[in-house]
């Protein structure tokens, strides 16, 4: 509802004040009390505030999911670090506060981070390739790169139609092709349908490439 995990996500998180067992549709967490500064409404229905959800992900999911969600949450200008370390402080104690606080790190150092679950899926398919780890969200002139191996001199572009669909995307895409080529970078674009349902053509394409430019000196 609040935009922080791809909608691939198949599992609807609920929090409420008993214990209650997930399944294959609801994702439970528990909490005694939720403060009146964790809730707000969206189209009508009460929800956890943005900084609350990421503390129930970090009590059910993985360290790298709770980095996804911060990074969609700072994308899409809903972060606000303050709100956070509110929350933290309303939860001293509890014993998955050191695993948000390692994702918050983990943001702060830009180590690996991507903009979606679907470059996630990307970048699981370039390391079983036996790829070099790339630089993520690189910044090249005004734009940013989402996977860019500076020792080939080649990029990689994640699309969807979700987060390419309007004339303000459709223009910053074309002015990052103009920009790698000003810069000798070449940039491959690889659909989210490609990464889906073809991903031994995607490692393929991505050892073709590597194959054919030359590291740069030492």
């Amino acid at each position: 509802m609040l935009g922080l995990l791809s909608a691939r996500r198949r599992r609807i998180d609920v929090t409420g004040p008993t214990q209650r067992r997930s399944n294959s549709i609801v994702s439970a967490h528990q909490s005694a009390t939720i403060p009146p500064d964790d809730l707000l409404t969206v189209d009508g229905i009460a929800t956890t505030s943005v900084h609350r959800v990421l503390l129930d992900l970090a009590r059910a999911d993985r360290q790298r999911t709770v980095e996804i969600a911060i990074n969609a949450s700072i994308r899409d200008r809903t972060f606000d670090l303050r709100k956070l370390e509110d929350v933290i402080d309303r939860n001293t104690g509890h014993r998955r506060i050191p695993r948000l606080l390692a994702a918050l790190d983990a943001v702060r150092g830009g180590s690996s981070l991507t903009d979606s679950e679907l470059e996630e899926a990307f970048l699981a398919i370039a390391r079983a390739a036996g790829r070099p780890l790339p630089r993520t969200q690189f910044g090249i002139g005004t734009q940013r790169l989402d996977f860019y191996w500076p020792q080939f001199g080649f990029a990689v572009e994640v699309d969807s139609w979700t987060y390419h669909r309007d004339p303000e995307a459709f223009r910053r895409d074309h002015e990052k092709v103009l920009e790698c080529r000003e810069r000798g970078i070449e940039l491959l674009p690889i659909s989210d349908h490609l990464i889906d349902s073809d991903p031994g053509r995607v490692a393929q394409l991505l050892l073709t490439s590597r194959d054919r430019r030359t590291p740069a000196p030492g």
